[in-house]
């Protein structure tokens, strides 16, 4: 996996997103960062949110099983719920196996930051900004699959 850097970790969310070839619906948890939601808007690349699991306040996997399985999705953004570390790697491995076109980003903003991934997913994202574990007040960083596209963009603000 490749190392990306970022002032954000949305500004490598971004990039990812309008990198991508096709322009298809992703799946995002309910309870997302509402930064996520905006950051597609921006891309403007369509997206579906998925109902919560009252278990384990993560996006609920059989919704998310049940839509993968129709088709038609550019990706899944999976989020840590207050940073619970656990990941869900036989749910992304049946989501590729699925979809394998779809990219999983496995968002871990709210999670420690590590220096490694071991995910199953296309793309490891952390963040360092404002009120995460490690708060750099700035940065985001990417472990990212090779071939998975991504080309930065300069964006005037």
């Amino acid at each position: 996996m490749k190392t990306i850097q970022a002032p954000r970790a949305s500004a490598i969310l971004y990039n990812l997103l309008v990198s991508q070839k096709r322009a298809q619906p992703w799946l995002l948890p309910a309870n997302i960062c509402p930064i996520v939601p905006l950051t597609f808007m921006k891309a403007k690349v369509p997206f579906e949110f998925v109902d919560i699991s009252p278990e384990s306040l993560h996006m609920d996997l059989d919704q998310a099983e049940t839509r993968i399985e129709r088709g038609d999705l550019g990706g899944l953004l999976f989020a840590h719920t207050y940073g619970d570390e656990s990941t869900p790697a036989d749910f992304f491995a049946r989501a590729k196996s699925l979809h394998p076109e779809m990219l999983i980003v496995d968002d871990r903003c709210l999670c420690a930051p590590l220096f490694d991934a071991n995910s199953s997913a296309d793309v490891v994202l952390f963040s360092t900004g404002y009120a995460k574990i490690v708060e750099l007040n700035f940065g985001g960083y990417a472990f990212m699959r090779e071939g998975v596209d991504y080309e930065p963009v300069r964006l005037k603000f």
